[in-house]
């Protein structure tokens, strides 16, 4: 026979992950209850006795405003109870689904034992009926409060009900259940979550599932929530990916243990293979060249990441990656290559997110959302201490670390394609205006093409910052920044190569903005036509190398010639070509350099634009008539 004690049911509780301060309210609300009944329940074990418990202190019951003791934790520590008595984890209500409506949230004032009225368009309202409050606005969204209907009234053109509050989670810390878990859960469905405001019956078929994740949520941080349900869920857990990566996290720690075993197989996967387990790094994985030119360098690499993962480590292996560069042996530096390797090194520590940008949308995300800060560092390692940490402020263990890295990245997921979940924005219609403000719709998005029109000086110039932020970083708007912020945020994204400002003007061409045929003089002075890409071709191809101009070692090096340039003198600096011929490089502007030969005069100058060189760097094409300028820069 088995004995089931206090202290098993406190083990209990924490086996489903409440806090320590949930426990001890469960605690006294059964104490509570047994008070009441002058009954000790810690010794009821029987399962007919407590059902009828659960009756008489559930929401319905003759005893229900005993059972809404601190909260409604008598009840619910009540439901606990028989959960452990009997041997199986807590499901949902003991209780029989009644007729359940979600609402959207009409106050923030709310407490337990409140009443408030709701205006319905239904006539289907039952007292009794279980009522869901939902917080649609941009800042922790989600079921914050559950009721009972206890009055329906109906006139010849109106209705309402009187919902009483039973219970009230306000914020993530204390249990909602966040929107973006619902909408995930809920996909299927369909639910309209931007018309509420008179209610909206959820399917029979649902109501089980919202009592389910409104009762396994109390007590637990909502992000918890989110977590423990993806890691769960038949689609969500990615059965897909899930062994592959335990596979290749015990193969790297097998590895780490014994370094010896390091060979080129292990490195081809380690370094080469686009999606290899870990994560996919596509497009910008790793050449087969480059690999194979590379062995002896990448394996040093590895055996590094293996003795020391840290940011010191990860510091040095970029320099010398990109001293690999200059010399050739590497066409770019392949940041989000590395950051794989750390991942798969220490899981506990770095996420499956190897893009700085992805890390840093999901911690804005996470902020907004779950209430849940950092520091703001853009340095991936930061940003994945920062999730780290993130995660133990919510409760979340680090026991099922590969679990748990896949819920993060399916969280990111969602932040990508489901556009509700960041709160899109709908900008105005009036291009003075600057004012963005956050849509309820959960299925709006962005077109993909708008066209601001207005005569001049009606502000589409300046209310186009708005537009490229909110697609670009829509959290940004709706923190209500001061002007100066937008536009700061605006002209980052711009030096990143992220934006680019282009004026169609009337001799503007398609060969201009894609690509097109232009006329070039060879070193021999020959004419010759070659094909040159446009804005928007260059776009699309920076794009593809998955680095922004920031991290790409060539807008690197040539930062760091253009303040070598303006630091001199006289604004400029003396090169030579490869067989020793001395010139001298200044900057016509930010693009674009002039050269000439050491002793002649300024207006034997000839343009060299940046690039020209950039495409002698990552091709090694020589077709320009100014080659050996370049080769001489590029040296």
């Amino acid at each position: 026979m088995t004995i089931h004690t206090r202290e098993g049911y406190q083990a209990y509780l924490l086996e489903q992950g409440l806090t320590p301060n949930t426990i001890n309210s469960y605690r006294s609300g059964l104490e509570h209850l047994s008070r009441h009944s002058d009954e000790d329940i810690y010794t009821i074990s029987d399962a007919t006795k407590l059902d009828e418990m659960a009756l008489l202190y559930g929401l319905k019951g003759d005893f229900s405003e005993i059972g809404s003791y601190g909260n409604g934790s008598a009840r619910n520590a009540l439901k606990y109870w028989i959960a452990y008595v009997s041997g199986g984890k807590l499901t949902g209500s003991t209780e029989e689904v009644s007729g359940c409506y979600l609402y959207s949230l009409p106050t923030e004032e709310l407490a337990v034992g409140n009443t408030i009225n709701l205006s319905t368009d239904s006539t289907k309202h039952e007292v009794g009926d279980i009522i869901y409050l939902l917080r649609t606005n941009q800042h922790e969204p989600g079921i914050v409060a559950h009721g009972v209907i206890k009055e329906y009234l109906s006139e010849l053109t109106t209705a309402s009900i009187t919902c009483e509050i039973d219970e009230v989670r306000s914020d993530c810390s204390t249990g909602l259940v966040p929107l973006v878990l619902l909408d995930l859960a809920t996909k299927n469905h369909n639910i309209p979550w931007k018309n509420l405001k008179s209610g909206y019956q959820i399917p029979e078929q649902l109501g089980h599932l919202f009592d389910n994740l409104w009762s396994i949520g109390r007590g637990k941080h909502s992000l918890k929530q989110y977590v423990e349900w993806s890691s769960k869920d038949p689609v969500e857990k990615r059965p897909d990916w899930l062994p592959d990566y335990q596979k290749r996290v015990n193969e790297i720690q097998t590895l780490v243990e014994h370094p010896k075993q390091l060979n080129d197989n292990d490195l081809e996967w380690i370094w080469r293979q686009a999606e290899n387990g870990i994560c996919s790094v596509s497009p910008g994985s790793l050449p087969v060249a480059e690999f194979e030119k590379n062995i002896s360098f990448l394996k040093a690499m590895t055996l590094k990441i293996f003795a020391k993962p840290d940011a010191e480590t990860r510091s040095d292996i970029l320099s010398e990656w990109e001293e690999k560069v200059k010399i050739g042996d590497f066409s770019t530096r392949r940041v989000a290559v590395i950051n794989r390797v750390f991942a798969a090194v220490s899981p506990e520590i770095f996420t499956t997110l190897v893009n700085e940008n992805h890390c840093r949308k999901l911690l804005l995300f996470l902020k907004d959302n779950f209430a849940l800060a950092s520091n703001g560092s853009s340095d991936w390692i930061s940003q994945n201490n920062n999730l780290k940490s993130i995660l133990a402020q919510a409760g979340i263990s680090d026991e099922s670390v590969v679990e748990t890295n896949i819920s993060l990245w399916q969280l990111y997921s969602a932040i990508e394609n489901w556009s509700a979940v960041v709160q899109q924005f709908a900008v105005t219609s009036n291009a003075g205006q600057d004012v963005a403000s956050v849509s309820d719709s959960i299925s709006s998005t962005i077109p993909l093409n708008q066209i601001l029109f207005g005569p001049p000086g009606t502000g589409k110039t300046f209310a186009t910052i708005n537009h490229a932020l909110a697609i670009l970083e829509p959290e940004l708007l709706v923190s209500k920044v001061e002007r100066h912020a937008l536009k700061s945020a605006f002209d980052r994204y711009v030096k990143e190569g992220q934006i680019v400002f282009t004026t169609f003007h009337q001799s503007y061409s398609y060969e201009d903005f894609v690509e097109g045929i232009r006329a070039i003089t060879n070193e021999g002075g020959d004419l010759e036509y070659r094909i040159e890409d446009g804005v928007f071709k260059r776009m699309c191809d920076q794009a593809k190398t998955g680095v922004t101009f920031s991290e790409d070692p060539f807008e690197q090096a040539l930062t760091v010639l253009n303040n070598k340039i303006n630091m001199s003198d006289d604004e400029s600096i003396n090169m030579t070509t490869v067989t020793g011929k001395t010139f001298n490089v200044r900057q016509s502007d930010n693009r674009n350099f002039l050269v000439r030969p050491e002793g002649s005069v300024r207006k034997n100058s000839r343009t060299i634009n940046t690039e020209k060189i950039k495409r002698r760097y990552e091709s090694g094409e020589m077709t320009s008539g100014s080659s050996s300028y370049i080769q001489g820069i590029l040296n």
